[in-house]
């Protein structure tokens, strides 16, 4: 495969900058439809910079054997647009098929950026030569995990080099364990607050509302802030068992104790881009402000700041330790980002 005509005119263009195509190992291999054979050999040398050729993908038809292509694979925060294009013309053969394949695609594209944000980041803490090579093992196994993870039980991620369920295992999709939300203690009046919440119709919009994409909304808040002119700030955690961009994770009330009326409920999801309503300081829909909006304003620069860098550390997690501990570790951190940008 080596010596094939496609990956020879990627050595000679390579060879001088420094740079060698390894043969062994590969990246992975995999038997793909047609029947083909997926192969993905590392480069050697040269410095880690954005657009450095980092490794070489082949497509090698069985019968008979003949290497259809080899393209370069290149560092930096994005992928190749006809992977991230799920159904463009050019996006066969997928790295998987069906559902799962789509699902580990968009997976891949949040693993490169959050690797090269990494990357540049650890650059200047621990040098070019380890941040490389951090670098170059992250990227190399969330290509494997590309190919071959499926959302299966996070111990059985998956060997690179199969592409069958393991022996007595045909079926390793699990039941996910809910994560958990911090429980807080209600007084009398906080009681009342929560029990004209779960009354109102607002409440009931929302909640069905939520329920459309399978997210149960619990009836004890894990946030409750008390503040000016008898407005309460309520936060219901969402029942979850994974987190993923757009995941509903907690449905935010404001509500009005003297009235004992509820002014506005709105779903809050997983992700790196804060709430549109609360960028704008609520003025949209002329709701009240917990503070001042000087103390809001600066207060909501340091939740946006941990929604973006949050994000990118999800993924990270999730590539190295799997959904489950990213989630919680995401979501621990989400309760606590919230309380704070509700108690400025």
């Amino acid at each position: 495969m080596l010596d094939s005509p496609p990956v020879q005119a990627l050595r000679t263009l390579l060879k001088p900058l420094g740079q060698e195509i390894v043969e062994d190992p590969p990246v992975l291999w995999k038997r793909m439809p047609g029947p083909h054979l997926r192969v993905i050999f590392p480069v050697r040398g040269g410095a880690l910079e954005d657009g450095s050729v980092v490794a070489v993908v082949t497509l090698s038809s069985l019968d008979p054997l003949k290497t259809l292509y080899a393209h370069p694979m290149h560092a930096g925060p994005g992928v190749n647009p006809l992977l991230a294009h799920l159904d463009g013309p050019m996006a066969a053969p997928k790295a998987q098929n069906g559902a799962d394949g789509d699902r580990a695609t968009r997976r891949m594209v949040e693993h490169k950026k959050a690797l090269w944000s990494r990357f540049q980041q650890e650059r200047e803490t621990l040098g070019a030569a380890e941040a490389s090579r951090r670098w170059r093992n992250g990227y190399f196994w969330a290509l494997r995990r590309l190919y071959f993870c499926a959302w299966c039980k996070p111990c059985d991620w998956g060997s690179p080099f199969y592409d069958v369920p393991l022996p007595g295992n045909e079926t390793c999709k699990w039941t996910l364990p809910e994560l958990p939300a911090p429980a807080i203690e209600l007084a009398p009046a906080e009681e009342q607050v929560t029990q004209d919440i779960l009354a109102s119709e607002i409440w009931r919009v929302e909640t069905e509302y939520a329920l459309r994409g399978g997210f149960h909304t619990s009836a004890r808040p894990v946030i409750l802030k008390q503040k000016r002119d008898g407005f309460c700030y309520v936060v219901f955690p969402m029942r979850n068992g994974a987190i993923d961009g757009g995941t509903l994770v907690a449905l935010a009330v404001i509500h009005h104790a003297p009235t004992r009326k509820v002014w506005h409920a709105q779903c809050l999801s997983a992700g790196p881009e804060a709430e549109i309503l609360y960028r704008a300081a609520l003025r949209p829909l002329g709701l009240p402000l917990p503070t001042s909006p000087e103390r809001w304003a600066a207060a909501f620069e340091t939740y946006a700041l941990w929604r973006r860098d949050a994000w990118i550390q999800f993924w990270l997690d999730e590539l190295e330790h799997g959904f489950v501990h990213a989630g919680r570790h995401w979501l621990s951190a989400f309760w606590t980002a919230l309380d704070k940008l509700l108690e400025a």
